[in-house]
């Protein structure tokens, strides 16, 4: 980390100087560069864990026995796949998602259109597991995945 430089300021009046207090001035732009990107590492490295934890979880729930935790995991991968694909697709904070000639850039608007179907994809998908669980519940009196009961 940088330290801060410290300067002395003496606030004066007429009558002369008075009252004394520090303010802390930024260690200049190299250290401020610095700064910003250990945020921008520290960021890409809690995403990708964020990343990898919804996926082992999604592949951990979808080999269980039951339905319940199935229809999570299922949804946890669809949550790991739209970060990603998200992350992939460089997000640029302030720019149009379409080409405007006012604009002096504008940002890739393909993976929030992806994401967008893939969030759509993924409810009506949950929507037919539900569906699918109640159903196989009703018909075979259990919720295990393979239908049979349990000994």
């Amino acid at each position: 980390m940088t330290r801060a430089i410290r300067r002395r300021i003496k606030h004066r009046t007429p009558e002369g100087p008075t009252d004394e207090h520090f303010t802390e001035d930024r260690a200049g732009p190299i250290a401020a560069g610095r700064r910003s990107h250990e945020g921008e590492r520290l960021m890409e490295a809690l995403l990708a864990l964020i990343i990898g934890t919804l996926t082992a979880c999604g592949v951990y729930l979808i080999l269980r026995a039951r339905t319940f935790p199935v229809l999570l995991g299922l949804t946890f991968l669809s949550y790991a796949v739209n970060l990603f694909l998200f992350a992939m697709g460089r997000l640029v904070v302030g720019r149009p998602p379409l080409i405007d000639p006012t604009a002096a850039a504008y940002t890739d608007p393909l993976p929030q259109a992806l994401v967008l179907t893939a969030i759509v994809i993924g409810f009506a998908m949950t929507a037919f597991v539900i569906m699918l669980a109640l159903k196989a519940r009703a018909e075979l009196g259990n919720d295990h995945v393979d239908g049979m009961h349990e000994p």
